[in-house]
């Protein structure tokens, strides 16, 4: 999983097969706490490795039950989770937003580096 800046939202890009049964993301500014920004009502919904979306809208054909902007201040943390309907484990990721800032170009990886393509074999 990676993630890139999406205007006010988050863009998500998934690279292992999943059927999801539900998904959320969420945000904690420095010295705040965390707080969801995203989620979605179990679905069912077949994401394929490789697939991208944003998590303002309905992001892999998923509806959003909740639907705000989470910031992007240098510092922030955030993480997405999607929950399997069955038969595969659970894919997350906490990011932090880097000092640099956070990129519309470049794909943040959980490890905090950046690179072009967000699905790295």
């Amino acid at each position: 999983m990676a993630i890139r800046s999406a205007a006010n939202s988050v863009d998500v890009a998934i690279c292992e097969d999943i059927v999801v049964a539900s998904t959320f993301a969420s945000v904690r500014p420095p010295g705040e706490e965390w707080s969801r920004f995203w989620e979605t009502e179990p679905n069912g919904m077949v994401v394929t490795a490789g697939e991208t979306g944003v998590l303002d809208q309905e992001a892999f054909g998923l509806i959003p039950t909740l639907s705000v902007d989470p910031g992007q201040e240098p510092g922030t943390e955030l993480t997405v989770v999607f929950v399997p309907d069955a038969g595969n484990a659970t894919i997350n990721g906490i990011f932090q937003i880097p000092e640099s800032g956070f990129s519309e170009e470049r794909w943040l990886q959980v490890d905090g580096t950046e690179t072009s393509s967000a699905c790295n074999s």
